[in-house]
């Protein structure tokens, strides 16, 4: 014989309060964009020290050449607009707007998707190799950080995308949407993080 405990549950489903839940999973996204930034301090400050430090003329030797900055900030523009197509679709369901939601989410999605191809040509275009210098290794490394955020990006935007398509979403209850958006605009961040400190070469 066996004896079964009720389960209380609101109208959603949730075993636990959609406000409980709501903080731990913002919590949770600060955390990962907390260690996330982190992490990308830590290849900035590499880039600065290197760059400082220039040991035996090895930062930029004198037969190399730099990255083209404008390539780095095309990456940034598109990031750019990939967050704000996510946030008119975040604006979209906030007022109730189903279609809204899915063409922000779509074209978001897209554009990360151009984005990552974008910075994936210019890491495979750099005029440099890791040994070349400290420049080269930083930016190098720079960019492959970047590629990493792009396609966990693109993980994310899909699932996204088919919640959005698949009416998951409403007026009363979007915080995923929102809990995405932060990683989003970390993502924007971060690129323009990395194309600032692009800048200072010499």
């Amino acid at each position: 014989m066996t004896a079964t405990l009720p389960v209380h549950t609101d109208s959603h489903g949730h075993y636990e309060s959609p406000a409980t839940t709501g903080r731990r999973d913002k919590m949770g996204v600060s955390f990962l964009i907390l260690a996330d930034f982190v992490f990308l301090l830590s290849l900035i400050f590499s880039y600065f020290y290197l760059r400082a430090l220039n040991t035996t003329g090895h930062w930029i030797p004198s037969d190399s050449h730099v990255a083209k900055n404008w390539q780095g900030w095309v990456v940034t523009l598109i990031a750019i607009l990939s967050l704000l197509a996510y946030r008119s679709g975040l604006s979209g369901i906030r007022n109730g707007s189903q279609s809204k939601l899915v063409s922000g989410m779509s074209l978001a999605l897209l554009l990360i998707v151009v984005d990552l191809g974008a910075q994936i040509w210019q890491w495979s275009n750099f005029p440099f190799l890791t040994t070349t210098g400290g420049y080269a290794s930083a930016m190098i490394m720079l960019a492959g950080a970047n590629c990493f955020h792009l396609g966990l990006t693109i993980f994310l935007g899909i699932g996204m995308f088919n919640r959005s398509r698949k009416g998951r979403y409403t007026k009363d209850d979007f915080s995923q949407v929102s809990l995405v958006g932060l990683w989003w605009a970390w993502i924007a961040l971060s690129s323009v993080m990395v194309s600032v400190t692009a800048l200072f070469t010499n």
